[in-house]
């Protein structure tokens, strides 16, 4: 799907529900109430926290794909070292 505002129906036993979908999900939203309220004053954050429902979760990522590396090299150490002996 693209990006942006989308709207898809569901039927449901002669009921057709609309429901509205954001790309990110509570994290688009966060992110908007988040600015909205910088700008009117209520926070008093820098603008790396009003953003960061956008970052934190690629930084979480990041850290599991560096751990999950780490984990990988050492075993692949410990067997290729194994292998030697």
């Amino acid at each position: 799907m693209g990006k942006g505002v989308f709207i898809w129906r569901k039927r449901m036993d002669r009921h057709i529900h609309l429901s509205l979908g954001l790309p990110g999900g509570g994290v688009f939203l966060l992110t908007i109430a988040f600015v909205v309220l910088k700008a009117l004053g209520y926070l008093d954050w820098d603008w790396i926290w009003i953003f960061s429902p956008l970052w934190i979760p690629f930084g979480l990522v990041g850290v599991f794909l560096w751990l999950a590396g780490l984990i990988w090299g050492v075993v692949f150490v410990w067997h290729w070292l194994n292998e030697i002996v």
